[in-house]
């Protein structure tokens, strides 16, 4: 098995609140406090208190402390809070170190759900040094900013109502809901519980309450309907001519490729590739240069495959040689991107890209080449006693050997543009190790939630970040192995529980072409070739697309130092113990007042230490990783 050793590591501390510490031109901390929401033991709604603290300067550092229990995601919850906060607000996160207090009278604490109201309180000290009041919100927050569903709705509705409420924000798609209704019915000593499931309007339940629900897809919606400032939606920019035309070349030339091999096979893969060959040029004729081309490097894998399978129906089952091609392709690419010289503004995404792309590629070579048999050095189709072959192997190595091909294209991209003055390696080893760290407490976190509700697929999440945490002598390959391991997580995330991939997608799209037009017109070309291509997607292909460019873009702006000194949010932070009243409009039917208080906000000096409970999730490679890797790249 290739499956890293996972650990998480908890150490806990006695912690006093944080005070305001003494002045510095250079540093400052914010503090608000606000309501969670959940539900008890005994299935009511109940609230607790959230504060959250931001500091600066800091290290990326996320502390959390619960009372009277915290569940174990409710940890990985707070950091992709801190992090997906700090994406949207366009804030470097290691600049920051942020503090967590959650704390219950009645109820264990946390969970998934508690991720929206943390990212959303950390988001408005961020930009406005303060939290509202007269809110609640609940959902899962993903790295990408978008809100992800729970349950317990109803209750957690009524327990912000109790607590005076007048806005309740929750994941959209779930304002229609269905619970269960629970009625313990008694016939002499037989006690028999009634499940019977019941279907609510929460909106409408909301009005009867006297609370406005909004369901919200993303972070920056959440602070809309709040009224909190939020980054300026903007139409992503067009990626270069020069660009445009590799992409349309590489398009080309593949799907001839897949023609040629699927021409000579009579098979189910060989009908698909010629489906998705036709499909790649009807978008390349539209324009649609990025997804063309990953069309293109999907109908080669099937093509390629097609071969074997063909071969085996004819009783050959060796497919050493096509094992041999996709490890020496994999190889190939590594040596080529080993050599480029200046990693520059020009070429840093496609740099990060092409490693991420081949930790794609070895994690399908590594799967495909478990499911063949090895016999005296040569790989074979497995066969059963009834005399059926399993392909799926075969598959495998051949999106391993596609995938190559594509990671290798957008090495050649990074060769040809190594314009401006090459970055600083501290600059490269502070995004790797900044990217190191989200991707093992991304995935970490989704292992949990995962464990808890039976959903596999965090797998190739997995892999990716147990390959970033194998490499530690080259800063790039571990940040574009941590990039895509992210957007593995992310993906997990989406395809178990977005309700709305389409509406989430909107909001990220904006969110991204935001942050690209604030970054030099020569840098990320993959994001922005991506984005322009995201018209000829749809459903949950839309929603991945458009999360992934983002976590890209992010990554390059972290690079640029764009964010890395944040101004002390609001231009307000001068005054202390205030208070304000705002009339917020939340909708076009209701309008509601909530009173913004402006916290104690002075600044704090470099070496002044806070205790807390502090998050440490570090994922270990297992010697079975090495040893395969090892083998695989031979």
């Amino acid at each position: 098995m290739y499956l890293a050793v996972l650990l998480t590591i908890i150490l806990v501390a006695s912690a006093p609140a944080l005070t305001a510490l003494s002045n510095s031109e250079d540093g400052f901390q914010a503090s608000c406090e606000s309501i969670i929401v959940a539900v008890s033991s005994s299935g009511e709604g109940a609230t607790g208190r959230l504060i959250v603290t931001v500091r600066y300067p800091g290290e990326g550092r996320v502390y959390i402390s619960t009372s009277p229990a915290s569940q174990l995601d409710t940890l990985g919850s707070a950091r992709v809070a801190a992090f997906a906060a700090s994406l949207a607000a366009g804030v470097d996160m290691s600049s920051l170190d942020f503090y967590y207090v959650l704390e219950s009278k009645s109820i264990v604490v946390g969970g998934p759900s508690a991720g929206l109201a943390m990212a959303l309180a950390t988001y408005s000290l961020l930009t406005t040094g303060s939290c509202l009041d007269g809110y609640a919100a609940t959902g899962m927050i993903l790295p990408d900013t978008s809100v992800g569903p729970v349950g317990g709705l109803k209750e957690k509705l009524e327990a912000a109502a109790s607590s005076g409420a007048k806005v309740f924000l929750i994941p959209h798609g779930q304002e229609k809901y269905t619970y269960i209704a629970r009625k313990v019915e008694r016939n002499g000593p037989i006690v028999r519980i009634v499940s019977t499931p019941i279907s609510i309007d929460l909106v409408e339940y909301g009005r009867s309450l006297g609370v406005n629900v909004i369901g919200v897809s993303t972070l920056a919606e959440a602070a809309e309907a709040l009224g909190l400032p939020v980054p300026e939606a903007r139409v992503p920019p067009s990626p270069s001519q020069q660009l445009t035309a590799t992409l349309s070349q590489y398009t080309l030339e593949t799907v001839n490729l897949a023609r040629s091999l699927a021409g000579d096979s009579d098979n189910v893969l060989a009908q698909k590739a010629l489906e998705l060959s036709d499909r790649a040029l009807d978008l390349a004729n539209d324009d649609f240069y990025y997804a063309s081309a990953v069309y293109a490097t999907l109908a080669y894998s099937y093509a390629r495959a097609s071969i074997e399978v063909s071969e085996a129906k004819d009783g050959d089952f060796d497919v050493t040689e096509l094992v041999e091609e996709s490890r020496n392709s994999i190889a190939g690419v590594m040596e080529k991107l080993g050599g480029i010289e200046e990693v520059t503004v020009a070429n840093l995404d496609a740099v990060l890209k092409a490693y991420g792309v081949l930790g794609e590629a070895s994690y399908e070579y590594s799967n495909g080449l478990g499911m063949l048999v090895e016999k005296n050095g040569r790989y074979f189709i497995p066969v059963s006693i009834l005399g059926e072959a399993n392909y799926e192997g075969v598959l495998r190595v051949s999106s391993a050997l596609s995938l190559a091909r594509w990671a290798g294209l957008w090495a050649t991209v990074a060769e040809a543009s190594q314009s401006g003055a090459p970055l600083e390696g501290a600059v490269l080893e502070k995004l790797a190790r900044v990217m190191e760290s989200q991707a093992a407490t991304t995935t970490a976190y989704v292992i949990q939630i995962g464990s808890e509700t039976g959903k596999r697929g965090y797998e190739r999440a997995e892999y990716l970040v147990s390959l970033a945490l194998s490499t530690k002598d080259n800063p790039l390959e571990t940040a574009g192995y941590s990039i895509e391991a992210i957007a593995a997580a992310s993906s997990y995330l989406h395809e178990a529980f977005t309700l709305d991939p389409e509406a989430t997608a909107q909001g990220i799209t904006a969110l991204a072409g935001y942050i690209a037009s604030r970054l030099p017109e020569d840098s990320s070309q993959y994001p922005k070739a991506a984005l322009a291509s995201i018209d000829a997607m749809e459903g949950i292909q839309l929603l991945l697309t458009s999360s992934k460019a983002l976590l890209y873009l992010d990554a390059v702006a972290l690079a640029l130092g764009i964010g890395e000194k944040p101004s002390s949010p609001g231009s307000n932070l001068e005054s202390t113990s205030t208070e304000t009243i705002y009339v917020t409009t939340v909708t076009r039917e209701s309008t509601v007042t909530v009173t913004r208080t402006i916290e104690n906000m002075v600044p704090v000096e470099h070496g002044v230490e806070a205790y807390s409970i502090a998050i440490l999730l570090v994922a270990i490679l297992s010697l079975l990783l090495g040893a395969a890797i090892s083998r695989m790249l031979r």
